[in-house]
């Protein structure tokens, strides 16, 4: 919790969550899998539906918002418990 909380800058962070998203997403599929296969005919379909969300899941890229970083910076500068950096 200490290196996450210290050592951890904004785009590490987002990196970081994003991956956490993905590991969640991959153990929701395997607790789906176990849990439908022996009660559904067709279970290729549900995979079907799950990789097409995958696949926009990836498409969208992360792009960094320069405007709105400069405006959270300027806001927490105002707060005197934080300090941030130029």
């Amino acid at each position: 919790m200490h290196d996450i909380y210290y050592n951890v800058y904004l785009p590490d962070l987002v990196y970081l969550v994003q991956k956490i998203n993905r590991r969640k997403i991959v153990d929701y599929r395997m607790q789906l899998a176990i849990t439908q296969n022996p009660h559904i005919k067709d279970p290729k379909k549900l995979w079907d539906i799950l990789a097409s969300q995958d696949k926009e899941f990836n498409r969208r890229p992360a792009e960094f918002d320069a405007a709105g970083f400069e405006l959270l910076k300027s806001q927490l500068r105002g707060n005197p418990r934080f300090v941030v950096k130029s």
